[in-house]
C-alpha cells in the first residue's frame, strides 16, 4: 500500500457551510419557541432517528477507500436533567475498498456499524434555539462485502485469494449541536461532530511490510428528529 495524504481543508469549510445552513433550516421550522422547549423541564427522555453523512478521513485513500461524503443513518435515546443529557446512539454508513489488483472486477463494499453513548451539556440558548456541545466514546464495527475474493493473476500458477476479516475498535468524538422544538412533542435538530478510531493497517516499507496502528478522524453531520416520550 502506498502512502500519502491529499488536503481535507476545503471539505471542512464546506461542512461548517453545510451546518450553518442545516442550523437555520431547523430554526425556521416553528414559530412556536416555547412548545415542547425542554429548558422548562426537570427530567426528559427523547428517542428519535439521525440521519445525514460522514466525511471519512482522506488518509483512508491510502489504502484505496472510497473517502467522499458517505450516506449515515441511525437512532438515539437520550435521558436529560437541566443543561445535561446522556444516552445511547448507533448508526452505520457504507463505503467501499479496492484492492489495485490488476483485472478487479467487484469492489468490496465496507459497512461501518457504531454503538456506543452520547453525553450533551447545554451551553447557550438563543430564539428558541440551543447550543449544546457532544462528548461519544463506543465501539466501531467494521465488516465487508464480500468478505472473499479470488483473483487469477497471470504468471502465478494458483489464484490468489484474499480475505476480509471483520474489525473492532474504539471510536471516540467530540462536537457541537443545535436543537429546537416544532412541536409540543417533537424536536429537531443539527450536529456536526469529528470522530476518531484506531486501526492496524500495512504497507511497503522498501522490501519490507510495515504493520502499525494509524489514527483516522472522521467528520459527520447529521439532521435528528426526536420524540419527547417522557417529560416531568
Amino acid at each position: 500500500m502506498t502512502a500519502g495524504r491529499t488536503p481535507s481543508g476545503r471539505a471542512r469549510v464546506r461542512w461548517c457551510l453545510v451546518a450553518i445552513a442545516a442550523l437555520a433550516v431547523t430554526s425556521g421550522l416553528s414559530p412556536d419557541a416555547s412548545a415542547g422547549d425542554l429548558r422548562g423541564v426537570s427530567r426528559w427522555i427523547t428517542v428519535g432517528g439521525i440521519g445525514g453523512a460522514t466525511q471519512l478521513d482522506a488518509a483512508l485513500q491510502d489504502y484505496r477507500w472510497q473517502t467522499g461524503a458517505r450516506p449515515t443513518w441511525g437512532v438515539q435515546a437520550l435521558a436529560g436533567q437541566g443543561r445535561w443529557s446522556a444516552g445511547l446512539r448507533a448508526w452505520q454508513a457504507w463505503t467501499t475498498q479496492s484492492t489495485g489488483i490488476p483485472g478487479e472486477t467487484a469492489i468490496p463494499e465496507v459497512r461501518l456499524a457504531s454503538i456506543g453513548a452520547v453525553g450533551r451539556v447545554r451551553l447557550a440558548a438563543v430564539g428558541g434555539v440551543e447550543l449544546m456541545a457532544i462528548a461519544s466514546a463506543g465501539r466501531l464495527h467494521l465488516g465487508w462485502h464480500p468478505d472473499r475474493a479470488t483473483y487469477d493473476l497471470a504468471g502465478v500458477g494458483e489464484p490468489v485469494v484474499i480475505h476480509y476479516e471483520p474489525v473492532d475498535t474504539w471510536l471516540w468524538g467530540a462536537g457541537m449541536a443545535f436543537r429546537r422544538s416544532i412541536g409540543r412533542r417533537l424536536l429537531a435538530g443539527a450536529s456536526m461532530e469529528h470522530l476518531r478510531f484506531d486501526l492496524e493497517t500495512a504497507h511497503r516499507a522498501g522490501d519490507a511490510i510495515a504493520v502499525q496502528r494509524e489514527t483516522f478522524g472522521n467528520w459527520s453531520l447529521r439532521l435528528e428528529l426526536s420524540w419527547i416520550v417522557r417529560q416531568s
